[in-house]
């Protein structure tokens, strides 16, 4: 039986005046499975409000984490870039064929070194 049924019952007894203990005990079993039902509900909503929140807060420190990887990762980029500039300056126009000169001796693509 659901509430809605428990108070049609209800409603039928108190139009015919009864006072029919069977509907009485079944209200009362009704609304105490109803409560027990609620309580449940309850308490599973206060535990997924907590989940959230525990969710929420690691997410924002992921994002901060995040944060700060992308900006090493930025200034990686950048002494790397400086790095490989300085480092390939003087191979700007060499290839695989280069061979060793006094004009780029650093080059690394030279087959021929001292």
């Amino acid at each position: 039986m659901n509430a809605n049924e428990l108070a049609d019952e209800l409603d039928k007894c108190m139009e015919d005046g009864s006072t029919d203990l069977v509907c009485v005990e079944q209200a009362a079993t009704m609304l105490r499975q109803q409560q027990e039902k609620l309580t449940k509900y309850e308490l599973r909503h206060v535990a997924q409000r907590d989940r959230i929140a525990i969710l929420e807060m690691q997410h924002k420190q992921q994002q901060a984490e995040i944060e700060a990887l992308k900006k090493e990762l930025a200034l990686w980029r950048l002494s790397k870039s400086s790095e490989e500039i300085e480092a390939t300056e003087s191979d700007k126009f060499c290839d695989s064929h280069c061979v060793w000169t006094d004009h780029h001796p650093e080059c690394k693509h030279a087959k021929y070194r001292r």
